[in-house]
């Protein structure tokens, strides 16, 4: 009976072996194609969130890509103007030096060096206050500190589809924190 019962369950029980080994080589093969074809990793959250609210605000019509990256940078690292040098470099391959930037006002010889200050200063202010809004409408329940220091781990992932050559690109929102900002981060093209 246990010998027809054996019979039976080779015949009519669908597959009985577990080839491990095949699928699993197959699957290294797969993962190691794709990561093959990874173009770009980048810890961008804080950037992408607070280009949104730059260009919301209309500074986005200004012609200065600079003055952009110094607003950011400066909102993203507040504390240290060294740490707004390395952000700089890091993230958009800007060689910069502290003292032709940042230079403490006693310092800032002339009146177009003084306006230049206030003008970077204003604009972190105006872009940090700004963010308070749809943290309050999307009722994130965090501070303004709190969801920028959540927006550093997101990245965002650009991959080549071998198929046609063309890339995907897709921001990545894995931990609880990431998943309640991400309702601050305009995402119209359907990332998830």
């Amino acid at each position: 009976m246990c010998e027809k019962a054996a019979t039976w369950i080779r015949s009519f029980g669908g597959q009985q072996e577990l080839d491990f080994d095949d699928r699993k080589g197959k699957e290294v093969e797969d993962t190691k194609r794709f990561l093959s074809n990874i173009d770009s990793v980048l810890i961008n959250g804080t950037q992408l969130l607070l280009n949104q609210v730059y260009d919301s605000i209309g500074f986005n019509q200004i012609p200065d890509e600079i003055l952009r990256h110094l607003v950011i940078a400066r909102v993203s690292q507040p504390r240290s103007k060294l740490a707004t040098v390395d952000y700089l470099k890091s993230y958009y391959d800007e060689d910069v030096d502290l003292n032709h930037i940042y230079l403490r006002p006693m310092f800032h010889f002339t009146e177009r060096r003084i306006e230049a200050h206030v003008c970077i200063c204003f604009i972190a202010y105006k872009v940090y206050k700004e963010l308070e809004r749809p943290i309050a409408v999307n009722k994130i329940g965090m501070s303004v500190d709190k969801a920028l220091d959540a927006a550093r781990t997101i990245t965002t992932i650009r991959v080549k589809l071998p198929e046609n050559g063309s890339f995907i690109t897709k921001t990545l929102f894995l931990t609880e924190k990431h998943h309640v900002i991400k309702p601050l981060f305009d995402l119209s093209d359907g990332e998830s």
